[in-house]
């Protein structure tokens, strides 16, 4: 038997008097507006001046039609429930008359069979009026899926020139950022690519790496030894320093997931971007 879930969706916005609209998720049917940088056409929603900044659901990728009063009037494979958090009976909507910030922000709950979801998907569709809103940001929702921190930025440690082992434990900056194997091998704490299974590798950037090993005949360092007077004196060795920089080949936004991962542009950096539409032309 199939169950019943909710998904909660994080706040939807519609934004200065009003002047911009931002909400998470994905699907645009119907209807159509200018894009941004005032380009072809591209769908925005269904959009009903009379109404205030709506968002409905479907059941599927295939979206919906919408009748000439902006109704969603018929999803492709049926419509899954979507309602203001506590209160089933409240449409997912900001009316258009609101100007208090508390009735402009709404979260809302989508309430579907677990089993169609799984199979066959969900799309959004939204009423955009241009009475409310001039620009529409779309912000689909992604989320951190594995933690995420402060990396290194220095380790150093000390060989003992007997038993190859640590003189003194490595040193760690900033603490707890990674740890550091006896054969010297570095971990960082956001790298789980040696779980099972494999994960992202979330460490991002360099550090510096400072490793002080016992030099045999070495003349320069710390805690040089030598042997015999001036002007003959033999040098039986130091320990010596290497500076290295280590990259540690990751990036934070491989850490992420959620639906934006999918459907966005990323920048640079690996991180989605939201989509602006100008909804009055």
């Amino acid at each position: 038997m199939s169950k019943t879930k909710a998904f909660s969706f994080a706040s939807l916005f519609c934004l200065g008097a009003l002047s911009a609209c931002t909400i998470p998720e994905t699907e645009l049917p119907n209807s159509t507006s200018k894009t941004s940088d005032g380009g072809d056409t591209t769908t925005v929603g269904v959009v009903d001046d009379s109404k205030g900044f709506e968002v409905f659901a479907c059941m599927g990728s295939e979206g919906s039609t919408s009748s000439g009063s902006g109704e969603i009037s018929e999803c492709a494979k049926g419509k899954i429930n979507i309602h203001k958090a506590g209160n089933v009976d409240s449409a997912c909507e900001v009316d258009p008359t609101a100007t208090a910030w508390g009735d402009q922000a709404i979260e809302c709950v989508v309430e579907g069979h677990e089993l169609d979801v799984f199979f066959h998907g969900m799309s959004l569709a939204y009423n955009v009026p241009t009475s409310m809103c001039k620009y529409f940001e779309m912000s689909p929702y992604h989320y951190w899926n594995y933690e995420v921190g402060a990396e290194p930025t220095a380790i150093s440690y000390k060989v003992d020139k007997d038993t190859e082992t640590f003189l003194v434990s490595p040193t760690v900056t900033p603490v707890g950022s990674a740890t550091v194997a006896a054969s010297g091998e570095v971990t960082c704490t956001y790298n789980y690519t040696s779980e099972i299974p494999a994960g992202p590798n979330c460490c991002e950037g360099k550090y510096t790496l400072a490793v002080s090993r016992w030099v045999p005949g070495a003349a320069n360092g710390s805690e040089c030894e030598q042997t015999g007077v001036a002007p003959d004196i033999v040098y039986v060795g130091c320990y010596v320093t290497e500076v290295s920089t280590v990259d540690m080949g990751g990036i934070h936004s491989s850490c992420l997931a959620g639906p934006a991962i999918k459907t966005q542009a990323r920048s640079r950096s690996g991180f989605p971007k939201n989509d602006l539409y100008n909804v009055d032309g």
